[in-house]
């Protein structure tokens, strides 16, 4: 049976391509292509279709690897084409600092061409790339014919080129217990946290609260961080744009419900200002669950200084926690 129907799919892909026919076999098959290729190519049975553009790989999906601070590596999937060879289909790599590139017309008017054409490869490095900066990118491919396809758009940025801005939920103002115990909980979360662009590498963890002799305001320097970069929240909108905003400026740029980091209220156990602790609102340095001492708490709605030091509440209540990770 199985012979059969080849037969029968061998004869009705001959007759379409006497009849000069459209090829009605998907030439994304294998069995698709060869036929089409091979019968109408190579066995000039029919005049070979020439308008049409290749099809991308995987349905045009790029993945980042191998991530640095001025280069990054894309690998895809190689395209097909009706009338070429995939080992023969061409590739050239395109990138822009603007959400401008998506279809064909776009990232030849904006884009930034990376090298040249190259034959039949699936991975390209990008280099001289600048820190802090969002790159986005897209990739041609071509056929032996000149007509061009492109891959999904996509946008990375380069390693450790921003800090991020998560939460936890839901904790007493124990917070874990201390720096140590706030700090795990956040790695908890880091783990099962989706970061866009996901590819984004963003180990470096800790509690974004301040304890007696380990204030906010100083964390960039104690954790071996760089304040200068800006501070996003896990959907890429930012925050602020830089570490003294964040901690000492009048206000952020969006509050923790907008940029879609917190929807509850959080421990903060700082002043209004500056970045400090409010050394006799830390529910005893993040260790007391109970209503004997009290915390500070941020104002997730807020951009102005509430938004770091709303009010003061007694231990026992549940509140949200802020994390960094960079």
């Amino acid at each position: 049976m199985k012979i059969k129907n080849l037969l029968n799919l061998v004869i009705f892909t001959i007759i379409s391509c006497v009849q000069k026919e459209n090829y009605l076999l998907d030439p994304t098959t294998v069995l698709g292509f060869n036929l089409q290729y091979n019968l109408c190519g190579i066995l000039k049975i029919c005049t070979p279709k020439l308008g049409q553009a290749p099809i991308a790989g995987d349905s045009g999906k790029l993945n980042f690897t191998n991530i640095s601070k001025t280069s990054i590596t894309l690998n895809w999937t190689l395209a097909i084409d009706d009338n070429t060879p995939q080992t023969a289909i061409q590739y050239l790599v395109y990138y822009s600092t603007k959400d401008d590139i998506s279809v064909l017309a776009d990232i030849k008017a904006n884009g930034t061409q990376f090298d040249s054409f190259v034959k039949n490869i699936n991975t390209k490095t990008i280099t001289g790339l600048n820190p802090s900066i969002d790159y986005y990118f897209n990739l041609i491919a071509m056929d032996q014919d000149g007509n061009q396809t492109v891959y999904l758009k996509n946008n990375t940025y380069t390693l450790n080129d921003k800090i991020v801005l998560f939460s936890y939920q839901f904790t007493t103002g124990a917070v874990g217990g201390g720096r140590i115990g706030a700090d795990s909980l956040c790695l908890y979360t880091r783990k099962n946290l989706v970061i866009l662009p996901i590819n984004i590498n963003c180990n470096g963890v800790r509690a974004f609260i301040s304890f007696n002799g380990d204030n906010i305001v100083d964390m960039a320097t104690k954790y071996l961080f760089d304040s200068s970069l800006p501070i996003v929240s896990p959907t890429n909108i930012r925050v602020a744009n830089n570490w003294n905003d964040l901690t000492t400026g009048n206000s952020i740029l969006n509050s923790m419900i907008t940029a879609q980091v917190s929807y509850f209220p959080y421990w903060t156990f700082t002043k209004n200002s500056g970045g400090v602790v409010d050394t006799s609102n830390t529910c005893i340095g993040g260790t007391e669950s109970t209503a004997l001492a009290n915390g500070i708490v941020g104002d997730h709605t807020a951009k102005d200084l509430f938004w770091i030091n709303k009010t003061i509440q007694s231990c026992n209540n549940i509140r949200s926690l802020l994390c960094i990770c960079f």
